[in-house]
């Protein structure tokens, strides 16, 4: 009988273990995120259709604290060039995220891409001035140092 509470004891670790380990290897990784991004306009829509757009954008993310990260930005909207920084969020498990323009409190959400070979990020925009939803695709170009 006490061989047989040993083994059933020893089974049940190893259980504990192995399920401890699948778990963790199921948890997404919070995506690295400092470093440039550029991106042009997917596409946009207003009251009358889609509409193409030569639109630039482009972030330096310089800090990142695990969710939370900050930096500048640059844009080109309509031809005109405007500087400004940022805060931004990721979600909790890091594939959706939140940048908040510091300057016009203007808001873009989207979701994080991770594959094995590249980065990018779709955000979406709504363009008060101009009546006109914006949807963006960026590229990490210059990955920063950890």
């Amino acid at each position: 009988m006490r061989l047989f509470k040993k083994n059933v004891l020893i089974i049940i670790i190893i259980s504990c273990a192995l399920l401890n380990s699948s778990l963790a290897h199921g948890q997404e990784l919070i995506p690295f995120l400092k470093g440039k991004w550029v991106g042009t306009v997917l596409y946009q829509a207003t009251s009358a259709g889609f509409i193409s757009s030569k639109d630039f954008i482009s972030l330096n993310i310089l800090e990142q604290s695990y969710l939370e990260f900050k930096g500048d930005a640059e844009s080109i909207s309509n031809g005109k060039k405007t500087s400004w920084g940022f805060v931004g969020y990721l979600g909790k498990k890091g594939r959706n995220i939140c940048f908040i323009n510091q300057t016009n409190k203007k808001i873009f959400v989207g979701y994080v891409i991770n594959t094995r070979h590249y980065s990018s990020i779709k955000l979406y925009s709504w363009d008060n001035e101009n009546n006109r939803a914006i949807v963006y695709l960026l590229q990490k170009i210059n990955p920063s140092d950890n």
